[in-house]
């Protein structure tokens, strides 16, 4: 009704600069908002607490923490439209939890598996998820692989991001590798016996 009057009343130039007025101001307050979370959260230490909407996150390191809440929480990076209200979930390579988090967020009911390789990660994932209370959540300490037994991963003090080794970077480390086919049709058998 609001907009109909506009358009009679209004000129199309000042419609316009109404609009992109208004769409500018929400731009502006998404950038506020990441503006004073950055403040907040880049040179916490690791194993601070921070808090953000009804979730509580023990840090690994400021920097990646923000970079995570912007790109999942802001940007929706991993945002889907799903055929169920529980959908299966599989995170490969869940870090400190956050993608979970959002998962939860929109899937109340998902059943998530995580899968985090990194030794030094998994405890904080671990603790994200017991600490937040998310029910439905499987947690593997294993980065997926066309084959089970042990991948060499190189860890980048830059991204904090373990890759599978191709080359000589920063440091290297073993970590378990599994594949997903038992997971999934585990989790997926059981769900039939269940549901």
């Amino acid at each position: 009704m609001l907009k109909a009057l506009a358009r009679k009343v209004l000129p199309a130039g000042v419609r316009r600069v109404l609009w992109h007025t208004v769409s500018g101001a929400a731009e502006w307050k998404t950038h506020w908002h990441l503006a004073r979370m950055r403040r907040r959260v880049w040179n916490q230490k690791p194993g601070a607490i921070v808090s953000f909407l009804n979730y509580s996150v023990r840090l690994n390191d400021g920097p990646n923490f923000y970079i995570l809440y912007k790109d999942i929480f802001i940007h929706r990076i991993y945002h889907f439209e799903a055929q169920r209200p529980d959908p299966l979930i599989l995170d490969c390579g869940s870090n400190i939890g956050m993608s979970i988090l959002y998962f939860k967020h929109i899937y109340p009911r998902a059943r998530v598996i995580g899968f985090e390789p990194d030794p030094a990660i998994f405890p904080y994932l671990e603790e994200n998820v017991a600490r937040n209370g998310l029910k439905d959540v499987q947690l593997v300490q294993a980065a997926l692989a066309a084959r089970e037994g042990v991948l060499t991963f190189i860890l980048t003090a830059s991204t904090a991001v373990a890759w599978p080794s191709t080359g000589p970077r920063t440091s290297r480390q073993a970590g378990p590798a599994t594949r997903c086919r038992a997971f999934v049709c585990e989790t997926i058998l059981s769900s039939r016996w269940t549901s």
